[in-house]
């Protein structure tokens, strides 16, 4: 699977305990992702969840995780199989946006995390970087699915936000 689609860091089976089994790449020790938030939700929801960024500990590389519960006959989870997107793969696909100059697009995760900055004409910031406290505030208290305002970047900029909130099941 690995070797067919590069964009994937890794895909593993976590007991229901959150210890890693079973793995796409080599495990040199132990790995527990039981405080991943993609296991806990995965977990308790018994469904199909997302992560949130993070640096994935075997990959050694910034990822962002879906998983999905493996339920015994009797509906107990059994574990979660995880997959992790590789972060640095996002651009070949948001690359080709063509947006007016010093504009910016980014991908954040449910804690305001970047996971992903396209800023062809500036010095972005990092990915795993949260935006700034303000405009999270304003994107993420909003009880609109789309919205915009006016803000000031993190590079002191003002500048003018739209925002879409995207989600695997409808609030």
């Amino acid at each position: 699977v690995l070797r067919d689609n590069p964009e994937l860091a890794n895909v593993v089976f976590a007991d229901n305990s959150g210890i890693v089994r079973a793995s796409g790449r080599p495990l040199t020790e132990m790995i527990d992702m039981s405080d991943r938030k993609v296991f806990q939700d995965s977990i308790s929801n018994s469904n199909f969840s997302a992560g949130e960024f993070v640096f994935g500990r075997i990959a050694n590389l910034p990822i962002f995780q879906f998983g999905l519960p493996v339920l015994k006959s009797n509906g107990e989870a059994a574990g979660v199989i995880s997959i992790s997107y590789d972060l640095n793969y996002l651009g070949k696909f948001l690359n080709n946006i063509h947006l007016p100059a010093r504009s910016r697009t980014l991908l954040v995760d449910s804690k305001g995390a970047r996971l992903y900055v396209y800023a062809p004409d500036t010095d972005p910031p990092q990915i795993g970087t949260k935006l700034r406290k303000e405009n999270w505030e304003i994107m993420s208290s909003s009880a609109k699915e789309e919205d915009t305002f006016i803000g000031i970047r993190s590079d002191k900029i003002e500048c003018f936000f739209s925002f879409s909130k995207l989600r695997l099941n409808a609030a």
